[in-house]
């Protein structure tokens, strides 16, 4: 269809019906307002990590139209590989696949068209994020930049408006293009069960000449972290699992792409056991002990996925 390149867009999905933002559930105000988007040339996928909330009997009896599995609940990368396989399996002829999770709330009706294209644009772009905010309409994603430190989200209203190139692409609401998918290949799982699997899928992109693009004028609500802190289900991963999983990722990651500014992040990521920056306040952490004895498991854990999988290879399929 002239104008409007195929997306499928793949419904990502845990505990959707359970965790609830204004009294309704995630996952049921998620589904109606992106089928509110206006662009017709787009079909759904949904693909639920076995949550024991009943999300799939409720897609099931709603959207009986929208074709839907089960997944094991193994970690994002792991959720979002599925979404793009079962995407691409389904619409076999699709340009590209929206990565979608169930706490985005759409707004506008024109977002997915701006997205498309600013990626049609440019044939060398591989992956477009979008301006996304919090429930208190904050700027939550505003685009990103690279430092030595690490990834700078960014969130001033004014930079978060305009449209432009950026270092790092996002996975929780990602146009991806089919052809450089086929490339360089989906999220590598050795990053599971979540935390810098988009970043490295970006720095994959980078080295094989794509370019990664944010567009900022959209009116999208990210309810990020509601499935975290929802306490009517039962978590996997405690607190300590997901920030040790984040250490050792990240210093994964560093080792892969950016071994040489490694040691300037690892000196951050030791001051921040010690302080904490909110609210224009430096603070002293509480439980500093605890977390500076996580810095030496996180970084063996590292070393030993590196060695044994320094980037991952690619057999030409998603």
């Amino acid at each position: 269809m002239k104008g409007y390149p195929k997306v499928v867009a793949a419904i990502l999905n845990w505990n959707g019906i359970a965790i609830e933002y204004e009294g309704k559930p995630i996952l049921k105000t998620c589904i109606k307002s992106l089928m509110k988007v206006d662009y017709p040339n787009l079909e759904f996928v949904f693909v639920d990590a076995s949550s024991s909330d009943g999300s799939m009997g409720y897609v099931r009896k709603n959207f009986p139209d929208i074709p839907a599995k089960t997944a094991l609940d193994e970690g994002s990368a792991s959720l979002q590989n599925n979404g793009i396989k079962f995407a691409l399996n389904k619409y076999p002829d699709a340009e590209y696949v929206l990565l979608v999770t169930n706490d985005m709330v759409f707004n506008d009706g024109l977002w997915l068209k701006k997205m498309a294209d600013a990626a049609e644009k440019d044939g060398s772009i591989g992956m477009v994020n979008c301006r996304l905010r919090y429930p208190n309409g904050q700027i939550q994603h505003g685009g990103t930049k690279l430092s030595a430190i690490g990834v700078i989200m960014i969130k001033d209203r004014e930079l978060s408006s305009t449209s432009r190139y950026q270092d790092i692409a996002c996975s929780s609401l990602a146009l991806m293009k089919k052809e450089a998918l086929l490339k360089v290949g989906c999220f590598d799982e050795i990053y599971s069960p979540f935390s810098w699997e988009d970043i490295d899928l970006s720095s994959r992109l980078r080295r094989n000449g794509y370019k990664l693009y944010y567009v900022g004028n959209t009116n999208i609500t990210h309810l990020e972290s509601y499935s975290t802190l929802n306490r009517k289900v039962k978590k996997k991963w405690t607190p300590s699992d997901i920030e040790f999983c984040m250490r050792r990722n990240a210093y994964m990651c560093y080792l892969r792409y950016a071994r040489g500014t490694l040691p300037f992040y690892f000196a951050t990521d030791v001051l921040s056991d010690f302080v904490s920056f909110k609210n224009d306040k430096l603070a002293i952490r509480p439980n500093i002990w605890s977390r500076l004895r996580m810095q030496a498991p996180a970084i063996r854990e590292a070393v030993n996925l590196y060695k044994k999988n320094k980037i991952m290879k690619v057999n030409g399929r998603y």
